[in-house]
């Protein structure tokens, strides 16, 4: 669930989104980076 308690911001939101399964995470060897994960029929 997106946080409605405390301040958002764009860290907290994608910090969400990863809990929420609706993000894959990718490490490389200069760092990690985030994309949208994609569902059936994309």
């Amino acid at each position: 669930m997106i946080r409605k308690t405390i301040k958002r911001t764009a860290t907290r939101d994608l910090i969400d989104l990863a809990e929420l399964g609706l993000l894959e995470k990718h490490r490389e060897k200069k760092g990690t980076y985030y994309t949208l994960k994609l569902f059936e029929g994309q």
